[in-house]
């Protein structure tokens, strides 16, 4: 299920344009450990490509990976100009050798999956992926409160705790966590709604 279709068709700027706090640290960590133009990164259900965007202006080749082929549209569309590569395709599908990247972003996709085995596969791809002090940023809903009128309906998001997502990184350096809510309004519908969001940035030991 192409969850946020409804809105891409709706709106050409759905996710609207500014990178997540959590990225924007990422990319000050890493520029000046080594030349950005030899650093990788890849972003995982990067929807219209504001974070891709994002590391690709601070010199970081960037690959983001959407299901939506209309969210990678938009993302062509807004960033014409980006050197960032953008891609339709499953973020469970992807497949790469280990220690590929430098920075790995996975911003409110993983609750989309369908069940706790599914994230803990995809949570674990994703560390392998990453090379040593590779930067993980990670975000996603988590089992506290959710709101979730201004979503679609049959939206059923995998709903785990904080406490669950940060043990998924052991053997990381967790720089930051947090336990948020976030108060919402989809521009399509202009619904509020809130969640509650687990943030975490992580480095690889």
């Amino acid at each position: 299920m192409k969850l946020y279709e409804d809105g891409y068709e709706q709106c050409s700027c759905f996710w609207g344009t500014k990178p997540a706090e959590l990225v924007k640290e990422a990319v000050k960590l890493l520029k000046g450990r080594t030349p950005t133009g030899k650093l990788k990164a890849i972003d995982l259900g990067c929807g219209e490509g504001k974070n891709s965007n994002y590391i690709s202006e601070n010199g970081i080749n960037v690959i983001g990976i959407d299901q939506s082929d209309l969210a990678i549209h938009h993302a062509n569309q807004l960033w014409k100009n980006s050197s960032a590569l953008f891609i339709t395709g499953d973020m469970q599908s992807v497949d790469g050798a280990e220690n590929s990247f430098d920075l790995a972003v996975s911003t409110g996709s993983i609750h989309c999956l369908e069940s706790e085995e599914q994230v803990l596969s995809m949570i674990t791809k994703i560390k392998r992926l990453l090379r040593l002090d590779g930067i993980f940023v990670f975000s996603s809903f988590n089992d506290r409160k959710q709101d979730l009128s201004g979503h679609p309906t049959g939206f059923n998001p995998i709903l785990l705790g904080h406490e669950f997502f940060l043990s998924c990184f052991d053997h990381f350096e967790i720089i930051y966590h947090s336990d948020k809510d976030l108060i919402d309004a989809h521009p399509h519908n202009n619904i509020p709604h809130i969640h509650s969001i687990t943030r975490i940035l992580a480095r690889r030991k």
